[in-house]
């Protein structure tokens, strides 16, 4: 039971860092997107 317990745990440590990752992605082509669209209306 322990062991399943900790099995589980792990899985849901490395979608929480998947996540995160993906957070911060969206978050860089937001950035992007924003100095895009300021350049283009300069």
């Amino acid at each position: 039971m322990q062991l399943h317990k900790s099995s589980l745990q792990g899985r849901l440590h490395s979608l929480n860092k998947a996540s995160s990752r993906r957070a911060e992605f969206v978050q860089l082509i937001q950035t992007r997107r924003a100095r895009a669209s300021s350049r283009t209306k300069m």
